[in-house]
């Protein structure tokens, strides 16, 4: 399965993580590049 998150706030990116952990593709966009810089 793979799955898209848009808006990374704490919640959000905890849920993408546990989806990520279970074996699901996960991909996140935010509009803030830093926060996705944060995640790699």
């Amino acid at each position: 399965m793979k799955i898209a998150i848009v808006g990374i706030g704490y919640v959000v990116f905890f849920s993408g993580a546990c989806f990520s952990k279970m074996g699901v593709d996960v991909t996140c966009v935010d509009v803030m590049e830093e926060k996705i810089e944060n995640l790699k």
